[in-house]
């Protein structure tokens, strides 16, 4: 009776979690929205440079696909290769062309930079009228201090600087900034 019980609990949340991947991915797609969710699956041999991907648990954005044929020692395999979104560093990896990855859902929202602080910290506000004050100047990359300069520069002229605000996986950082005269 225990094995019996065990087999069907196991049947009962393999269902369930079924059900919850399907009703989940249907509402992303009825909403046009992510619907909570950071990532979906897709097959490697799908991807192409240029697309994102999950790596070692990082958003990444292909810069290297390559695909082997499939020899007599087994199937075709995929290696990809990819800037982390958020702090640049490279990540690869090398799997069968057949196995499932992650796309990563991205998001990005304009503000309209107010302030920053002495830490770094910019005040944002929407055309809403929301603020905030949670993300700092970008840092990592070269590209970043090159946005946080036309941030500061925008800022100190006095002119309307709007910024992109890119979200992925829980993770947030200011993407670019353009001046408005």
């Amino acid at each position: 009776i225990n094995a019996e019980y065990g087999e069907l609990l196991r049947v009962y949340y393999r269902i369930n979690n079924e059900f919850l991947k399907k009703t989940a991915m249907d509402e992303a797609f009825v909403t046009g929205d992510a619907g909570g969710l950071d990532s979906y699956p897709t097959a490697y041999s799908d991807l192409k440079i240029n697309s994102y991907v999950v790596i070692d648990g990082r958003p990444c954005k292909i810069f290297t696909y390559n695909r082997t044929n499939s020899g007599k020692h087994g199937s075709s395999k995929v290696f990809i290769a990819g800037i982390d979104i958020f702090n640049g560093k490279k990540y690869e990896v090398s799997v069968t062309s057949s196995e499932k990855g992650e796309v990563p859902v991205l998001s990005r929202t304009e503000w309209k930079a107010i302030s920053v602080n002495e830490e770094s910290y910019l005040t944002l506000i929407n055309d809403s009228g929301n603020t905030r004050s949670d993300l700092r100047l970008p840092n990592e990359t070269d590209r970043d201090a090159v946005v946080s300069n036309t941030i500061r520069d925008g800022l100190d002229a006095g002119s309307d600087v709007v910024v992109t605000v890119l979200l992925c996986m829980s993770e947030e950082k200011v993407e670019s900034a353009k001046i408005n005269e």
